[in-house]
């Protein structure tokens, strides 16, 4: 299993599970579509290490999937309120 440092890349907010004092399990999906966007090769299991807080790091993850997929970051939505048991107004509050 291979860790790589978020802040090494602007894309590379993208790896199947989030390290920031314990791990949190974040959709494959969305890792493959923003590592194909930043031409990175991501493997399951690969581990990116985030200078902030999850929550942060996944609010950038949604705006930066929002911009690349459009309509498409409703999933990533969803799946980081399943990620931070966060609720939508929450979510919402972050994002903006």
């Amino acid at each position: 299993m291979r860790t790589v440092p978020a802040n090494r890349y602007k894309n590379e907010i993208l790896a199947i599970k989030i390290v920031y004092g314990q791990e949190k399990v974040l959709g494959s999906f969305i890792a493959r579509g923003l590592a194909r966007q930043a031409g990175v090769v991501i493997e399951e299991g690969d581990r990116v290490v985030f200078s902030k807080p999850p929550i942060l790091a996944l609010s950038d993850l949604v705006k930066e999937y929002s911009k690349t997929f459009g309509e498409a970051s409703n999933e990533v939505s969803r799946e980081v309120l399943f990620s931070e048991g966060l609720s939508q107004s929450q979510l919402q509050k972050i994002i903006r």
